[in-house]
């Protein structure tokens, strides 16, 4: 089981930057069982100056059945934030990945084994490292969030 409180280390993703924590937040476990556990931080301290928002981290473990006959080990982390709109109006913004490794997967035909890691590390660098250096860069996911594909 992960620790309690969980410390989450936030990076700052400002284009050609190194790597940098912009901030640690503390969640504390709120629940867990069956495969999964949830977390809460009162006020994330999200890097634009603000106060921080309220915030909860769920962990969530099941198996699926999308690659029959093998099965599928899947794995959610899910934070939902608590924001509000111009009027004041409460509602969750919220980021999520879900990793999916079916049974016994093989990337080569060296019979090295699929790992969720390296698939995490091929999505970081999708969304968040710069294509030209070896650093990172925000603007990928802007320019994502913004309709590119």
């Amino acid at each position: 089981m992960l620790s309690d409180p969980l410390v989450i280390k936030v990076p700052t993703l400002s284009a050609h930057s190194a790597l940098t924590i912009a901030e640690s937040d503390s969640f504390a476990r709120v629940d867990a069982g069956d495969g999964s556990a949830r977390y809460t931080c009162p006020a994330v301290l999200i890097s634009t100056g603000g106060s921080g928002s309220p915030a909860t981290l769920k962990i969530a473990h099941s198996v699926s059945n999308e690659n029959k006959p093998a099965k599928t080990d899947r794995t959610l982390a899910r934070l939902d934030f608590l924001v509000k709109d111009a009027e004041g109006r409460e509602m969750t913004a919220f980021v999520y990945a879900v990793v999916g490794v079916p049974r016994g997967a093989l990337t080569s035909a060296d019979g090295d084994e699929l790992s969720a890691l390296i698939m995490t590390q091929v999505l970081v660098g999708v969304l968040a490292v710069s294509s030209t250096a070896a650093t990172l860069d925000e603007t990928k996911l802007t320019r994502i969030l913004a309709g590119e594909s």
